[in-house]
């Protein structure tokens, strides 16, 4: 845990999902006002989208909570088909405003691997829900 001095703390998670060329890793960094997350991996970790999640009230009635989100793509990067649902997943369960970093490259990934990938990422985010919940 780290004091920023002002009564504010920050709580950092790790984990991992999958192995080699097709392993996801992913932080959380818990802080008073949301949550950030990093998911990298692969053969060349980077920053390829960006996502920003805010729970809001169902639209449904009975619903629940839903989310609004946005995404920022730079250009040529589909991380957002990894992060988009990771950020939404996050920020329902946890009621909280979530930003997702994603950044995974696997060069020419067949079909499977990018499910692989897919799969890993969220099993990043579950995890990393996990640590979140559990620390109270």
């Amino acid at each position: 845990m780290v004091s920023t001095g002002r009564n504010l703390k920050e709580v950092s998670f790790f984990t991992t999902a999958g192995e080699g060329r097709l392993e996801v890793r992913g932080t959380a960094v818990v802080t008073g006002n949301g949550i950030v997350v990093h998911l990298f991996g692969g053969e060349l970790p980077h920053v390829g989208s960006i996502v920003v999640s805010q729970p809001r009230p169902s639209l449904q009635a009975g619903g629940g909570t839903s989310c609004t989100s946005s995404t920022l793509n730079l250009v040529g990067h589909k991380d957002d088909e990894l992060a988009r649902p990771v950020a939404e997943m996050l920020s329902r369960k946890l009621n909280q405003v979530v930003v997702v970093v994603a950044g995974v490259h696997v060069d020419a990934a067949t079909a499977q691997e990018i499910r692989q990938l897919s799969q890993h990422g969220m099993g990043v985010a579950k995890r990393l829900l996990e640590q979140i919940t559990d620390s109270g």
